[in-house]
């Protein structure tokens, strides 16, 4: 889609009625090529909130429009009657043909959230044009933007790989509660009917449904917070989470009618479920909250909850939850069956939820409640899946994956593996450092908590370096197990570390795409990794290859244990240096081992750490064995498993690039990197491109890609490759003889 630029209004408290509004624009240059920033100052805006909220009250009742442009009308006057506002919005508006409007209402004005914002008029609709709104032109994606001290980066998942969740709770009992003070009973909900509508719009969307409901709908049981919370810690989760269930507002808090295992009511504070939310590792990218729907066949049958399950949005998405969608008062059955089936439809084709939130309300534009939709998002670009794509250095038109493959059967490819491939088993970097961010108060702001250098440092300081290194191998083992354990015998379950570890990336292994197996099939000369484990070993060893296992020794402590003498190397044509077996490779651990007590180098966890490492590594070159400089300096180069950003990365293309005499420029280069992650506080197309930017200006010659897209996305595409050029992997020992007969000619070993 056309590029969006971003116009952010924060509304943050100063006193009882009065808001201090401010306003920042962020879009591109004339020349495309950087970023223009501007903020407004801060400046006083007053809500008479008591009268607001009768506007809201009468409006969310009333199904005519009557109120409603009222409500608005009357917001849109406080808001847009100081000096910037309206100016800014005009400006904003007129100089991008696209404008993704976020209205960022801090955590001291929650209560700015009971107004109807997605009422507001548009100050810049022309003068005659009646029941224009903000919320409701084409060129505006409009959202309410919530900040939290509890982000938490959103990892994405492949546009075909999506899955959701439909809970409907209809008590046998719900009749025993009233529909607000001295209301009527309230009203069993219409399963098959609901549950219809939730599957149709997202089934054909190609979208896998799980469903928590009554009847014959219990294949997995009925909606239970317990069953709730089960499905959505079971694997990697959902990334839709589709709630249907009554909801009050009581005593100052939002409720909600869940159902206990026999089917009659679990009342909850809307609270529970949110903490439920945030505990998870893998959290819902969207949560709908639907409205309960009157048992009527009329198609103008509305919602009876008058919009209160909306008030349990904003915690939600405080939760972490990366977008929630909800209803804000009486929505009709007529329109939610127009809006849904538009919005899952546009999500898929796009990824991006503000803007399939919007296709849906201009599919619905013309009832009287095409308002009532309101979207918390806590997205800077609003995407919740991806689609992996090759993305070449200026000058290139599409990547040669016809070199890659060359370079590779030759034996003039060096691949670099990074944490990415083991993060299924033990977890993101990210992961452990918010563990021990948590674990031990880390006292500096929220957004360093997921950098694991940085939390490692502190940690550090706190209990010295033998219990931050065994802290980390506990963490592994805890991780493994809490995975794994009932796959594994007792004997291996109470053994160390890497045994377990071993064991179970052997159970992984009978996948033919796992990455480690990928890599080891392929004739690599040398691998670096900069992981502590043995599963590529392991992985190489059952391929039929005799690998030799190296580990740096960065820290001077450690070099004073006694080693086998330095690898050599000789040059053999074009082909890397080394003494090695063709179908022998070299291991090389760049970063250390958990197993210190055999290999005598520590990992690398904290900032001094990889200071040291810099140090050490540029100093005294001759440290790392020639064969491995010489891969370095001479070959391809292929990272898998790295984020650009991650000190990891970082440090290595300075070790790289402090190579002498380098004839990169002669191959061909990928970084295999997941897209930005959302949730760090930064716009993701423009961290994007400045990645990009990195990667070319690393001095590793004219033949760079980065592909975006998980590490198993681009080995399954490699994979592919391969064997459709080659026909099969080898087999080891090598037969030279079969190889040449598919036009494979690796370079023979003396």
């Amino acid at each position: 889609m056309t590029d969006v630029a971003n116009l952010e209004v924060e509304i943050s408290r100063r006193g009882p009625g009065t808001y201090s509004v401010s306003m920042r624009q962020q879009g591109q240059s004339k020349r495309r090529d950087t970023q223009t920033d501007i903020r407004t100052e801060p400046e006083e805006v007053v809500f008479d909130l008591e009268a607001f909220r009768k506007d809201t009250t009468d409006a969310a009742l009333d199904l005519d429009g009557s109120g409603v442009a009222r409500h608005g009308q009357t917001l849109g006057d406080a808001f847009f009657g100081g000096e910037h506002a309206a100016r800014v919005l005009h400006q904003a508006i007129a100089t991008n043909p696209r404008l993704r409007l976020r209205l960022h209402i801090q955590s001291n004005a929650m209560e700015l959230h009971d107004l109807l914002w997605e009422t507001v008029p548009d100050p810049t609709a022309p003068t005659g044009v009646a029941g224009a709104t903000l919320a409701m032109s084409e060129q505006i994606l409009f959202s309410r933007y919530l900040s939290s001290d509890k982000w938490q980066v959103v990892q994405l998942r492949r546009k075909g790989d999506l899955k959701a969740l439909v809970a409907i709770a209809d008590p046998t009992d719900v009749d025993a509660w009233s529909n607000g003070v001295n209301g009527p009973p309230l009203a069993r909900i219409n399963v098959a009917r609901d549950l219809a509508l939730a599957k149709s719009g997202l089934e054909a969307c190609g979208i896998a449904v799980d469903v928590l409901a009554a009847g014959e709908n219990a294949a997995l049981g009925n909606a239970t917070l317990d069953n709730i919370e089960a499905r959505l810690r079971e694997g990697e989760g959902y990334d839709i989470f589709y709630l249907v269930c009554h909801g009050q507002w009581i005593e100052g808090q939002p409720k909600l009618w869940l159902e206990q295992p026999d089917g009659t009511a679990d009342v909850i504070a809307g609270g529970r479920l949110v903490h439920e939310l945030w505990e998870l590792e893998h959290k819902p990218r969207l949560v709908v909250l639907a409205s309960c729907m009157s048992a009527s066949g009329d198609a103008e049958a509305h919602a009876e909850d008058r919009g209160e399950l909306a008030a349990v949005g904003p915690l939600i998405a405080s939760a972490g939850v990366s977008a929630v969608l909800a209803m804000q008062g009486n929505v009709t059955m007529e329109t939610i069956k127009v809006f849904m089936p538009a919005f899952f439809a546009s999500l898929l084709e796009n990824g991006l939820v503000d803007q399939a939130v919007a296709s849906a309300r201009a599919a619905v534009k013309n009832r009287p409640d095409a308002w009532m939709p309101v979207l918390f998002m806590r997205l800077q670009d609003g995407s919740i899946w991806y689609e992996p794509e090759m993305v070449v250095s200026s000058g290139q038109d599409e990547f040669d994956w016809e070199g890659l493959l060359d370079d590779i059967c030759a034996q003039r490819c060096t691949v670099f593996l990074g944490p990415g491939l083991l993060e299924g088993l033990v977890g993101a970097p990210r992961m452990i450092a918010r563990r021990w961010a948590q674990k031990r108060a880390f006292p500096l702001p929220p957004h360093e908590m997921d950098d694991l250098p940085h939390v490692a440092q502190y940690v550090h300081t706190q209990v010295g370096d033998a219990a931050l290194r065994d802290d980390l191998r506990n963490w592994f083992t805890d991780r493994i197990l809490e995975h794994y354990s009932e796959d594994l015998p007792p004997e291996v379950r109470d053994g160390n570390l890497l045994d377990v570890m071993d064991a179970v990336g052997k159970q992984l292994r009978q996948d033919n795409l796992e990455p480690h197996k990928v890599l080891a099939r392929l004739p690599f000369p040398v691998y670096i990794t900069t992981n502590p484990d043995n599963l590529l070993t392991a992985a190489l060893t059952e391929s039929g290859r005799r690998s030799r296992q190296e580990v740096f020794r960065w820290h001077v402590e450690d070099r004073e244990y006694p080693q086998e003498g330095p690898l050599d190397g000789r040059q053999f044509g074009d082909a890397i240096a080394s003494n090695l077996p063709w179908d022998a490779p070299l291991v090389y651990h760049l970063y250390g081992h958990l197993d210190q007590h055999e290999h005598h180098s520590r990992v690398m966890l904290t900032e001094d750490d990889y200071f040291d490492y810099l140090i050490g590594a540029t100093a005294d070159k001759d440290t790392i064995p020639l064969v491995v400089r010489e891969a370095l300096a001479n070959s391809a180069l292929l990272f898998i498993g790295f984020q650009m950003s991650d000190w990891g990365f970082r440090v290595l293309m300075r070790i790289i690039a402090s190579q002498p005499k380098s004839r990169l420029k002669n191959y061909h280069h990928v970084a295999v990197q997941v897209r930005p992650e959302e949730g760090r506080g930064l716009d993701t197309a423009w961290a994007r491109k400045y990645l990009v930017k990195y990667f070319d200006s690393a001095n590793i010659g004219s033949q760079r890609a980065i592909y975006w897209g998980s590490s198993a996305d681009f080995l399954t595409v490699l994979d592919e490759r391969w064997v459709d050029r080659f026909g099969a992997y080898p087999t080891y020992p090598i037969n030279f003889g079969e190889l040449a007969e598919r036009n494979c000619k690796p370079t023979r070993r003396r």
